[in-house]
């Protein structure tokens, strides 16, 4: 176990996202037709974020604030979302008052858990800009499977997400000490659209 005053320590002394911290030439055939056909899709959250404006004082950061989704009977659900670039292309989910157990990274892997601690793989920093949604999961459910489901520990009855640094990027109240967490992704490697459902 180590203190939240430790995370960015062990994070960046394990091995990181590959490529995250260098050049690396993006891969042919991003954005493929099969990935551009999805966004046609009515109410498909993934796609239908709304776009992160200009400028901004952050250079890592564009947008922050509360997004919009209509469900069938035209009723609007809120949510949080933001858009940064991720230092060494990870966001870490946890509760961010308490004490966690930081998981080993795994070459080629898309995230890594303990009990306390996500630790998610996103665009490669270079790369762009990735997008992430926070919200409960009747809010932000995108209507497929999740990449990834568990519960997380939250003994303070809070949930945020934060870089590696320990910055703060999204931040919930949760209802119980353990939490359920769904997270879906536009693409399962390097995706730069991200979603946090919680229970």
């Amino acid at each position: 176990m180590v203190d939240l005053t430790l995370l960015k320590r062990e994070i960046k002394g394990k091995a990181c996202f590959p490529g995250a911290a260098g050049s690396r030439a993006k891969k042919s055939g991003r954005g493929a037709s099969s990935r551009d056909s999805k966004r046609s899709r009515s109410g498909d959250l993934l796609w239908s974020l709304p776009p992160p404006p200009e400028g901004g004082n952050d250079r890592n950061r564009r947008l922050e604030g509360v997004g919009r989704k209509l469900r069938p009977t035209g009723e609007a659900v809120m949510f949080q979302s933001t858009s940064l670039r991720p230092p060494y292309s990870q966001i870490v989910i946890l509760d961010p008052k308490a004490r966690v157990e930081v998981p080993d990274w795994k070459k080629g892997a898309s995230f890594v858990a303990t009990d306390t601690c996500i630790l998610f793989a996103c665009l490669a920093e270079i790369d762009g800009e990735t997008q992430f949604t926070l919200g409960s999961v009747s809010e932000v459910n995108p209507g497929f499977p999740p990449i990834f489901e568990g519960e997380l520990k939250t003994p303070n009855h809070q949930i945020a997400l934060e870089t590696v640094e320990g910055d703060s990027v999204l931040g919930a109240q949760t209802n119980r000490p353990v939490t359920i967490v769904r997270i879906w992704s536009n693409r399962a490697k390097e995706p730069d659209k991200v979603i946090v459902g919680i229970d």
